[in-house]
């Protein structure tokens, strides 16, 4: 009777053993399942930053290469007289991929990106009426220019003065959005750099 009791127990003991060993495995590789998944979204977001950062950069070295400097050089209460109009969204990462964001990790920089963006966005639209105002100027001294009558001529020549001025006060809005984006950008970009060569950007 003993020696039956000790057999039970003994089996008993060694299904137990056996049973907390599979669990252990089973949680383990769980537990290794998880981190794998952890480390392909840290590394789909590092690449979807990476990809940002690519986009912001090489849209602002060319406008640091094309218009930054001559809306820059302006003196205080000129027109920007130069023909800008983007008609295409250059977004088309942030855009196509901005399922993405939800994954960034670090609030503060994904308020950042989305700022920025919104930003640059203002600042294109802000350039696209400066364009149709600058336009309307243009048409109107052309027309002051090659009409002869009289009354005609004096009324497209107050008409391109209005247009003018409307320039000139435009160019304000124009001289506000860029120092804003510049800012952000400025602060964005080596805060995407510092992301990207992170070991998590999302670090939990």
């Amino acid at each position: 009777m003993g020696a039956e009791v000790g057999d039970i127990a003994a089996s008993l003991v060694g299904a137990l053993t056996g049973g907390a060993i599979a669990l252990a495995g089973v949680l383990w590789a769980d537990h290794l399942q998880r981190a794998r998944e952890r480390a392909m979204e840290r590394e789909t977001v590092r690449g979807f930053l990476r990809a940002i950062l690519t986009e912001l950069e090489t849209c602002w070295n060319r406008a640091e290469q094309t218009t930054n400097p001559v809306l820059e050089g302006l003196l205080p209460g000129a027109a920007f007289l130069t023909e800008v109009f983007i008609d295409t969204d250059f977004f088309t990462v942030y855009h196509n991929n901005s399922q993405y964001l939800g994954q960034i990790r670090d609030d503060e920089l994904l308020a950042q990106i989305v700022a920025t963006i919104t930003t640059y966005k203002a600042l294109v639209e802000t350039y696209n009426v400066n364009t149709r105002f600058y336009l309307q100027w243009q048409e109107s001294k052309n027309l002051e220019f090659v009409i002869q009558d009289a009354d005609l001529k004096r009324y497209y020549g107050r008409k391109a003065e209005f247009e003018y001025d409307k320039l000139c006060r435009w160019a304000m809005a124009l001289r506000h959005d860029h120092h804003e984006l510049k800012q952000q950008i400025g602060n964005l970009l080596p805060a995407l750099r510092r992301a990207t060569v992170a070991e998590s950007p999302g670090k939990e």
